[in-house]
């Protein structure tokens, strides 16, 4: 029966594993407001590795990463709600000078755009079970556990044409295809499929 259904990936072939941080300590907040204040000390103070490690209880390669954050590259926008861990949401500067990993191929679509996201493990450290979650936010590669790196699947990618914003249902012909030798009605055109 395994081999009969189809792969996540198959579905939606866009994917990657969430963001890295490096620091968590300083590159996810509870609220909005902390992040901003994280970014204006770390541009204003002229920190040292050093310094910037102990306030913010550092690993030893974070601080000289984000000390090459560019003052003029700040844009509060950036500033986006995450998912941390299920049902804990953060707040983190979305920027490759203050995360380690964006994924920003696959989070970009999560960034300020209306989607949800299939998040699973492809090969879990535990036998006894099988993490899935559903997310509506960019997502650390954490968020189902500490030992494995979770996959997401932008459920819609979005793309940009010319300030026109187009809408996919991410899918491949796969599926559809499925879906159609399995409906009562194969004749279903796919744009009724996906309506």
């Amino acid at each position: 029966a395994y081999n009969k259904g189809l792969r996540v990936d198959e579905l939606m072939p866009l994917t990657s594993s969430g963001i890295v941080s490096m620091g968590d300590s300083f590159a996810y907040s509870d609220t909005r407001e902390e992040v901003a204040y994280k970014i204006q000390d770390l541009l204003e103070q002229g920190y040292t590795a050093s310094a910037l490690k102990a306030k913010y209880n550092l690993g030893k390669n974070y601080a000289d990463f984000i000390l090459k954050f560019k003052r003029n590259n700040y844009d509060g926008k950036k500033i986006v709600s995450m998912a941390y861990r299920p049902f804990d949401s953060k707040w983190t500067y979305f920027n490759g000078d203050v995360l380690w990993r964006t994924r920003e191929a696959v989070m970009s679509h999560f960034a300020g755009c209306d989607n949800i996201g299939l998040c699973c493990i492809r090969i879990c450290s535990r036998d006894d079970d099988l993490p899935v979650f559903v997310t509506d936010k960019i997502t650390d590669k954490t968020i189902l556990s500490s030992k494995d790196n979770a996959n997401v699947f932008p459920l819609y990618l979005y793309q940009d044409t010319l300030g026109d914003v187009a809408t996919i249902l991410q899918t491949s012909k796969a599926l559809l295809v499925s879906l159609q030798k399995n409906l009562p009605n194969p004749a279903l055109t796919n744009k009724q499929l996906i309506n």
